[in-house]
């Protein structure tokens, strides 16, 4: 296989071929970079707030997000307000003041929901067996 090699000189080549990587390596980053937005964004979480929070408030953030997305139905409506506010404070100019307490409260929450959900789908298993 040859490759494709302008008729310049070797270290015009290189330079060339220096070039050609960093647009190819500027590319991926882009790509990538898009790719983890997007993924941020289906969690509920800004790409700008990735430095404000610790891995709690993430973690709450992202399934407060799912919760409410997936399985409202199943939130009391005390439970839903709850991560509503919630998630109004970690997406606004609040987040820095989010406590421990507050993201563990939310998390208690959403594994309530994921409780119940996992009973509803082991009834319908029970029931259609």
């Amino acid at each position: 296989m040859q490759v494709f090699m302008p008729n310049i000189a070797t270290k015009k080549a290189r330079s060339y071929l220096a070039f050609i990587n960093t647009c190819m390596e500027t590319f991926k980053n882009i790509t990538d970079r898009q790719k983890t937005d997007a993924w941020l964004k289906s969690n509920g979480i800004n790409a700008n707030q990735i430095y404000v929070g610790t891995a709690e408030l993430f973690q709450a953030q992202k399934l407060a997000t799912n919760t409410l997305k997936n399985h409202v139905k199943l939130l009391e409506q005390n439970q839903a307000a709850t991560l509503n506010n919630f998630l109004r404070a970690a997406n606004g100019a609040k987040r820095s003041k989010i406590t421990q307490g507050q993201c563990f409260k939310v998390l208690n929450i959403t594994k309530q929901a994921q409780r119940k959900y996992a009973k509803l789908i082991k009834r319908k298993l029970g029931s259609a067996g």
